[in-house]
């Protein structure tokens, strides 16, 4: 039996606000499929993945379970019912990583774009590293301001936009989470927490085309970008 030692949680538990649907953004339909269907075939696909946890909504786990069983996804452990928010969704997925796990990832559900290859790269960083994110640079002027005020522009050469999946060390992000919830801490990306609990986090290239789709934009990107692929 192969030891699994390579595990990403895909936590796709949100409630989609800013998409204004009546569904999760995470089932709406992207060329025939729900947004999570596409972001668990590149994780399926990417040859250093050995398994992945799925975090959805308590309501939809039976029938997650049985689009996962129909499509045969081979990669998926199991199912969990996410949290209040992402982070306990997150840890509701760890609770379901197996042991013998010695990297664990986390990629966002609604990440559809993501390419197999820039999750092999993020994989193969962390194995260097022992935890890394996929990152881009800045191309806007980025400004503090109080109010309406602007304060200060910032040196966007010393800044980076972060995606998904980040890929840690098992204990590290473990750790982080005991921390975090020991502490009522909440971060805004899981490289948060793993930097809050002493730990260095490494950068790889990302991909433009790796975009978040929270929006009604953002998915008719992700239309136009899947048409020119």
């Amino acid at each position: 039996m192969k030891i699994l030692k390579n595990i990403m949680i895909l936590p796709a538990a949100g409630s989609g606000k800013r998409m204004g649907a009546n569904m999760p953004k995470q089932f709406l339909a992207l060329a025939g499929k729900p947004l999570f269907v596409h972001a668990l075939e590149a994780l399926e696909a990417a040859q250093s993945v050995d398994g992945v946890v799925v975090v959805m909504p308590e309501n939809d786990l039976p029938l997650v379970q049985e689009l996962i069983r129909s499509v045969g996804f081979r990669k998926v452990l199991g199912v969990v019912d996410g949290g209040a928010a992402r982070q306990d969704s997150v840890a509701n997925g760890l609770s379901a990583v197996p042991a013998s796990a010695e990297l664990i990832g986390v990629h966002d559900g609604v990440r559809s774009l993501v390419t197999p290859a820039l999750v092999d790269k993020v994989i193969d960083a962390a194995k260097t590293h022992g935890a890394a994110v996929p990152c881009l640079p800045v191309v806007d002027t980025v400004k503090t301001v109080d109010g309406d005020q602007i304060v200060q522009t910032l040196d966007r050469s010393t800044l980076v936009r972060v995606q998904t999946p980040q890929v840690f060390k098992a204990e590290w992000l473990r750790e982080a989470y005991q921390n975090a919830d020991a502490e009522g801490f909440t971060g805004t990306d899981d490289a948060s927490l793993v930097e809050r609990a002493g730990h260095a986090v490494f950068r790889v290239a990302g991909e433009e085309n790796n975009i978040k789709i929270t929006t009604p934009m953002d998915l008719q990107m992700a239309h136009w970008i899947l048409e020119t692929r």
